[in-house]
């Protein structure tokens, strides 16, 4: 079996796979990721970066809405491999009624996620887990 597999069987709080493990800490630890990317990321108002009014990290705040994508990724949305044109679909209407700054400012909120130290391993969260939320971070960040 693969190793997670052994791993989630000698330790059951885990989940049984390493994507959802990420889903699941991401969701647990919300409140400082979303503090951690607001505080790392500029805020886009009219095309230009600006530094965040407030440290806004609210429940509508951009951040916010870039780890909720990253979630419904994880959890929710099909896998890419078996179904690549519905899995980019869906995610393509989650974010249809975005402005053109709120895209930019999630994508650069997506881009600290995929890249900065808002996340580390083993710190924060498994290698495994790391590795298939930054995959889905870059993937939501395309699209």
């Amino acid at each position: 079996p693969p190793p997670w597999t052994n791993f989630a069987r000698r330790y059951p709080s885990v989940a049984k796979t390493p994507k959802l493990e990420a889903a699941a800490f991401l969701v647990a630890s919300k409140q400082s990721v979303v503090a951690a990317l607001a505080a790392k990321t500029p805020e886009i108002f009219h095309g230009a970066s600006r530094p965040r009014q407030d440290s806004e990290s609210g429940l509508e705040s951009r951040p916010d809405l870039a780890v909720r994508l990253v979630v419904t990724a994880l959890a929710d949305a099909p896998d890419y491999g078996s179904s690549p044109t519905f899995a980019n679909t869906f995610l393509s209407t989650l974010i249809s009624d975005l402005s053109t700054d709120a895209l930019r400012e999630v994508s650069e909120c997506l881009a600290e996620l995929r890249c900065g130290s808002v996340l580390l391993a083993p710190r924060d969260i498994g290698p495994e887990p790391l590795r298939i939320l930054r995959a889905h971070a870059a993937w939501v960040a395309i699209q």
